[in-house]
């Protein structure tokens, strides 16, 4: 297929798309999601706050947020939605969400506080956040939801527990959640929008979660590592009892995915979907990548793997990569998991 037919067929499959999902658009309007997705950008991500979040709250989270895009890129247009803990707030935040979808002609005011993920997602977050301010048991959740049929990257957070000062919770672990969850920005900025939304057909190109999440949690802790050490990134000053330690964070990633294995002995890292299962392609996916990125180097991923995803895939993009096959890496990395923590260690940087 000849360039100028590719990009018609491209811009042709994409409207319709667009159009499947219920949304009016023009061709100008496809034609520009497609020539900017992908790039760094100048527009200034938007915070979208419940009434009970803090400003303390908000500057800690901005100041994170910006040296994440210091550090990876600013990929957007990208909109952050934060629930606190009072439930008649989360209401109000869920009906500017679905407002701001309706006025854009994301999708409708109706459908929006009907079907949407985020419907659900803000009262509950909201309810439990709540129980976590009166029993100090941490419990927390972030996401990226999309949407590149919107031209937009789209996180929603419920309270960030350290910025809010709630549950002993100390900054590294609101840093890294952060930072994992921006860095599936940038994983998916690397993905032409035409792919389809269905997770069956993406992840030839995304790959598996053990890949997804576990460059997302790799990159999280050892990027705000590195940025705390430098001083670009403030580290816990309070006395909460104990200290966070990215290789003790890493350590029980370990274990906790050994155990994993463990209680499922028929699971495969390469075959984990998401699902009642996926802790271990997060923990033990963590050091898959640091193994990589010992081998090939610190930047592997961002300079080498992704900007060849679209034109080889996610198995052409690993093999060209990292000099293997996936398979191959498996067999490598079984042997690996094998060793005594203290070898295992001397890969993290």
């Amino acid at each position: 297929m000849s360039t100028a037919n590719k990009a018609i067929f491209i811009l042709t499959a994409f409207a319709l798309f667009i159009g499947a999902c219920n949304r009016s658009v023009d061709d100008d309007h496809v034609t520009e999601i497609l020539n900017s997705w992908g790039r760094t950008t100048d527009i200034p991500p938007e915070f979208f706050y419940a009434d009970d979040i803090t400003l303390g709250t908000q500057t800690g989270f901005e100041q994170t947020f910006r040296a994440a895009t210091d550090e990876w890129g600013n990929y957007g247009p990208l909109e952050w939605w934060i629930v606190g803990s009072n439930l008649s707030d989360a209401q109000a935040l869920l009906e500017r969400y679905c407002a701001r979808r309706d006025a854009r002609g994301d999708e409708s005011l109706k459908d929006c506080m009907e079907y949407s993920t985020q419907a659900t997602d803000f009262l509950e977050w909201a309810d439990k956040a709540a129980k976590v301010v009166d029993s100090g048991k941490p419990w927390s959740n972030a996401g990226r939801q999309g949407y590149a049929h919107w031209g937009i990257h789209l996180f929603s957070s419920s309270l960030p527990l350290s910025w809010a000062g709630v549950a002993n919770v100390p900054v590294e672990d609101d840093q890294y959640v952060l930072f994992h969850e921006y860095f599936h920005a940038v994983q998916h900025a690397h993905l032409l929008p035409e792919w389809p939304r269905n997770w069956e057909q993406r992840k030839n190109r995304l790959g598996p979660v053990w890949f997804m999440e576990g460059s997302a949690d790799f990159m999280g802790i050892m990027t705000t590592k590195k940025l705390r050490e430098s001083g670009k990134l403030p580290s816990e000053t309070r006395d909460l009892g104990w200290k966070w330690n990215s290789n003790q964070e890493m350590i029980k990633k370990m274990e906790m995915g050994l155990r994993g294995l463990e209680e499922n002995p028929d699971l495969r890292l390469a075959d984990i979907p998401y699902g009642p299962n996926k802790k271990i392609a997060y923990d033990l996916g963590a050091w898959a990548i640091a193994y990589l990125c010992d081998a090939s180097g610190p930047n592997v991923l961002l300079d080498e793997f992704y900007p060849k995803l679209n034109e080889l895939g996610w198995e052409g993009a690993f093999a060209d990569t990292f000099g293997m096959s996936s398979e191959e890496f498996y067999v490598v990395f079984d042997k690996f998991l094998l060793l005594p923590t203290h070898e295992q260690l001397k890969i993290l940087p």
